[in-house]
């Protein structure tokens, strides 16, 4: 029995039919490909999005500020303790103190500190504390090596001749500016911190003059930034913090003192009161109740 042979029509039909799933299964794999392209760029912007929070805002949570704190700040703290200690004995006991052993004492603190913020990083994501951390330890560093010179003549030298040379010394100096470089630093850092909260926190400019009206109009926070840009920039090493001039200034302006002693601005203020030694260490925890509106970080040094 012969087959039966196809017709062109048979032909054509079979030949549109696989055209036809040609263009289905091209169809499917472009509709695909468009899908999976879209899906990676959604993913890849939410990534992206989510670095960048994490780079702006989230890298400066109140655990990244403890952990500085604890880590790198209370260290260094503590050999800036000893150094007004030192300075204090040499000043008022300059006969009875030997100001070599002292001075070693100081310089071998300042060296076993460094070691110790060398094991205490910073993440990367914390640009601003990662500052911070390795101006602190610059600052012991030059400490050890700026004391190590004074040893080998500190006992030939009276108290008050040996605390002005030290004052003068460059490289001691140097020290100083690092350390005022990372509080500096430090307090931008709490700043970046309160921004999480509030984006309409704005910094006040270090480099302008501040009126006492936009003093009063900004947050506790801000402030603290301003003064330890401006003790940055005159070289302010001291035994108290930027908050504590933050609670002296307020504490005159809402007294209305500044006026009565010639002041009208913000730095002009800051110089004063640094310049005239008008601040102590407590300023801060005794106006307290003055930022009870404020959003404090749970940093002991705002406790």
């Amino acid at each position: 029995m012969m087959e039966k042979q196809l017709t062109r029509t048979d032909y054509l039909i079979a030949t549109l039919t696989i055209f036809m799933l040609v263009c289905v299964l091209g169809a499917f794999f472009i509709g695909f490909k468009i899908g999976k392209e879209r899906t990676d760029k959604q993913w890849q912007h939410a990534a992206s999005q989510e670095v960048k929070a994490n780079e702006q805002t989230g890298s400066y949570d109140q655990q990244s500020l403890a952990i500085f704190y604890h880590s790198i700040y209370i260290p260094y703290k503590n050999f800036q303790i000893k150094w007004f200690q030192a300075q204090d004995n040499l000043e008022r006991n300059s006969q009875t103190v030997n100001s070599a052993s002292a001075i070693k004492e100081l310089a071998n603190l300042a060296g076993s500190l460094s070691k110790e913020l060398q094991a205490n990083t910073m993440p990367e994501n914390s640009p601003l504390l990662g500052q911070a951390s390795n101006s602190y330890l610059t600052s012991l560093q030059t400490f050890n090596k700026g004391l190590q010179s004074f040893i080998s003549k500190a006992n030939a030298m009276p108290g008050s001749e040996l605390i002005h040379a030290m004052d003068v010394d460059a490289q001691l100096q140097e020290a100083k500016k690092s350390a005022l470089s990372a509080q500096k630093d430090y307090y931008s850092s709490i700043v970046k911190w309160q921004q999480t909260e509030n984006s309409a926190i704005k910094p006040l400019d270090s480099n302008k003059k501040i009126s006492f009206d936009e003093w009063n109009n900004t947050s506790i926070h801000v402030k603290n930034e301003y003064v330890s840009s401006l003790m940055l920039q005159a070289g302010s090493f001291t035994e108290y913090l930027p908050h504590d001039v933050t609670a002296r200034i307020d504490e005159l302006l809402a007294k209305g003192e500044m006026k009565s002693l010639g002041i009208s601005d913000i730095p002009a203020a800051i110089q004063l009161l640094n310049g005239t030694s008008a601040v102590r260490t407590d300023y801060f925890a005794k106006q307290k109740m003055r930022y009870k509106q404020e959003e404090l970080p749970n940093l002991p040094f705002f406790q």
